[in-house]
């Protein structure tokens, strides 16, 4: 009994959580757009500033301490997605996650890079080098992967974990390493 009234407790507080969220953040962030069903978990930080926009369809799941931050530009998680705990997706220009994307947990998703050429300089004075990322449909990001500025991942590509992707991996295709290959296709052993 006690059981069943703990769970009920715990489905109304997501509810009303839910509710506010898609309430509430429209009037403190313009620039945020939540569909409906979508999870936010408790110490996650959904972040707008100079200008960027922040779109989450239909049934996204983000767990706990997660940063997503569209620092003048767009991230666009497509529907019925999953981000994992501790990951930080950053747009300066463009980040677009397909539908069904898996993200594990710690996954690193930056469409900006540090210039460092100029040794007489610090890094923080020399810029980015920025390009937009797209990540297609049905992808599983394994735990700890990083994608790189200009990055771009096919529909129904799987990742491994700790892989560095830097341009493009084909559809379908298994990457893992660093920098990520392709080690296989799916469908195919």
């Amino acid at each position: 009994m006690l059981r069943k009234l703990r769970l009920g407790l715990t489905l109304l507080a997501r509810a009303l959580r839910r509710a506010l969220l898609r309430s509430l953040l429209p009037l403190l962030e313009p620039g945020i757009r939540l569909g409906r069903r979508v999870d936010v978990g408790g110490r996650a930080e959904l972040r707008v500033t100079c200008g960027g926009t922040i779109t989450i369809e239909d049934g996204v799941s983000i767990e706990r301490d997660v940063l997503i931050h569209a620092e003048g530009g767009a991230v666009v998680i497509g529907r019925d997605g999953f981000v994992g705990r501790g990951s930080q997706i950053v747009a300066l220009e463009s980040v677009i996650i397909g539908a069904d994307a898996l993200i594990a947990a710690g996954v690193v998703i930056r469409d900006g890079d540090h210039r460092f050429d100029d040794p007489s300089r610090p890094i923080r004075e020399q810029g980015h080098d920025v390009r937009p990322i797209r990540i297609g449909a049905d992808v599983w990001l394994g735990a700890h992967a990083v994608i790189t500025a200009g990055s771009t991942i096919g529909d129904g590509s799987v990742i491994g974990a700790n892989a560095v992707v830097r341009g493009e991996i084909p559809p379908l295709a298994v990457a893992a390493g660093i920098p990520a290959r392709v080690i296989r296709q799916r469908g195919r052993r």
